[in-house]
């Protein structure tokens, strides 16, 4: 849901927090975010629930798991080997 409030300050965005939280907002844009940010409940209450959730990802899947299996992936990938869910033989090279 985004609320307008008008003027030329940051409108209420769950998107507009996800932006920020991430990153990418830059300059006078992130100034403003986090201005606004500091001041509406409904703003940090978004920023709340991003937080649990990315608590929550990573309780479920730890950093180092999700990055060992990525690295296999790609290790296989570059030595030229067909993973398993690929081995159909009606399936389209990659």
């Amino acid at each position: 849901m985004t609320l307008t409030l008008g003027g030329p300050g940051v409108a209420c965005s769950a998107m507009l927090v996800r932006r920020l939280r991430a990153g990418e907002l830059s300059g006078e844009e992130a100034r403003r975010a986090e201005a606004h940010l500091t001041g509406c409940a409904r703003c940090q209450a978004v920023a709340g629930e991003l937080e649990a959730e990315a608590a929550a990802l990573a309780a479920e899947l730890p950093f180092e798991a999700f990055a060992g299996g990525v690295a296999e992936r790609l290790a296989v990938r570059a030595a030229g080997e067909v993973p398993a869910e690929r081995a159909d033989p009606r399936a389209r090279p990659a």
